[in-house]
């Protein structure tokens, strides 16, 4: 009889582990991002700036050095001045816009939400259309994003710049 009690008990405690990754699509926190990346085209940078925590920082791919918070609410800014009609599509379906996010809670305790969509702009400067794959994973401290690892291919975004900096150097020169 006391070796069906331990069995009963350890069978109990073992089918409550938390040992267990869980995504989800519906969630508060994927919600939150669908809702962020609204606030990213509607330019309501306020917004988007509450969902960050005081330390924030931003790892894109191919740079060398993280931003920081204020860096970059001030590249968020730069896109808006370098393009117009930005919108982002799900990837597989371009004709429905939005994002495709899902949250992934590990049994380490830490939870990231995953963004997939295709950005969609014209530059301003060089009048090219812009169809650009992007990956996001966004880490939670608690409701508000701490990392984000931003992946997509920066050669327009790069070429926009350039355009622009040569229109600031033919202001000069027409000065």
């Amino acid at each position: 009889m006391k070796n069906y009690i331990l069995l009963f008990i350890s069978a109990l405690l073992f089918s409550c582990s938390s040992d267990v990754t869980k995504v989800t699509w519906d969630d508060p926190k994927s919600i939150a991002v669908n809702k962020h990346m609204e606030n990213y085209i509607n330019k309501d940078f306020d917004a988007m700036k509450s969902l960050f925590s005081k330390d924030f920082r931003v790892i894109v791919s191919g740079q060398d050095k993280p931003y920081d918070l204020d860096g970059v609410m001030e590249a968020i800014n730069m896109h808006h001045s370098l393009y117009s009609n930005i919108y982002t599509t799900k990837p597989g379906v371009e004709n429905e816009n939005g994002i495709i996010s899902q949250t992934i809670a590990y049994p380490t305790g830490e939870t990231w939400t995953q963004v997939w969509f295709i950005w969609h702009a014209t530059g301003n400067y060089t009048g090219d259309t812009v169809n650009n794959m992007v990956h996001l994973s966004y880490k939670w401290d608690g409701d508000l994003i701490a990392e984000e690892y931003h992946f997509s291919d920066g050669v327009a975004f790069n070429r926009e710049v350039e355009a622009y900096n040569n229109s600031l150097e033919e202001q000069k020169i027409k000065l």
